[in-house]
């Protein structure tokens, strides 16, 4: 159809570049342990803890007991100590129902690359997801990037993958070398910087970068490319 159409011409007039298709389609392994572990954090049920239940008051409890299919028989004469424990039982089963049965898909789809997309508000219009590329993978849109670092380090993620050496740097600085003004004061200001003197960072100032430049700039391991 005519959509099918115009994803695929899109795809082969903007993103069929080897170094694009790296980054977009999650052929590198920082890019896809990232997202792919931030979608496995987001799938997951957010059941409350046990600390939490014990903040509900009595009736609280016998009510979320209810909407799980108790009777008030099952729970008339218990305290709200064995309410909460009962509940947290309950909950744990529910939860762990819901991964059984779909533990062979979570498990198949862990497998496959997960592309995180952080859109402005006019690439938002586009459907990302229907690209030919994206079949059969796993992509989500998220408002900011610190949003899904924030998920990972909430449930104590390995403080390595969300890291950054500051030694793998890459920045490009006015590529079409048309802002000579702000490429002056962005300039001064990198040089200014102890990490900037320390790392030597790597850049491209007033021209087109190379394919080979973007291509290690985007693909290094705990790695930062400013533009």
């Amino acid at each position: 159809n005519n959509l099918e159409s115009l994803l695929s011409n899109v795809e082969e007039l903007y993103f069929s570049d080897s170094c694009i298709r790296s980054v977009l389609f999650g052929e590198t392994s920082s890019a896809v342990n990232l997202s792919s572990k931030f979608a496995d954090v987001a799938i997951k049920p957010n059941e409350p803890k046990t600390d939490e239940l014990r903040e509900l008051k009595v009736i609280e409890l016998k009510e979320r007991l209810s909407e799980l299919g108790m009777t008030a028989k099952d729970f008339r004469n218990l305290r709200k100590a064995d309410l909460v424990n009962l509940l947290a039982s309950r909950l744990a089963s529910r939860s762990e129902g819901r991964q059984g049965g779909g533990m062979k898909e979570s498990e198949e789809r862990s497998k496959l690359p997960t592309t995180i997309l952080v859109l402005d508000e006019h690439l938002q219009r586009f459907p990302f997801e229907s690209l030919p590329s994206f079949h059969n993978k796993s992509v989500c849109r998220i408002p900011s990037l610190p949003f899904a670092l924030a998920k990972l380090k909430e449930i104590g993620g390995d403080d390595t993958l969300l890291s950054v050496n500051p030694d793998r740097t890459s920045y490009v600085l006015d590529p079409e070398g048309n802002l000579p003004a702000t490429r002056a004061r962005i300039d001064k200001s990198l040089h200014g910087m102890p990490t900037f003197q320390e790392s030597m960072w790597e850049g491209v100032v007033g021209e087109i970068p190379s394919k080979e430049f973007m291509v290690h700039g985007l693909t290094q391991d705990h790695g930062l490319f400013l533009y």
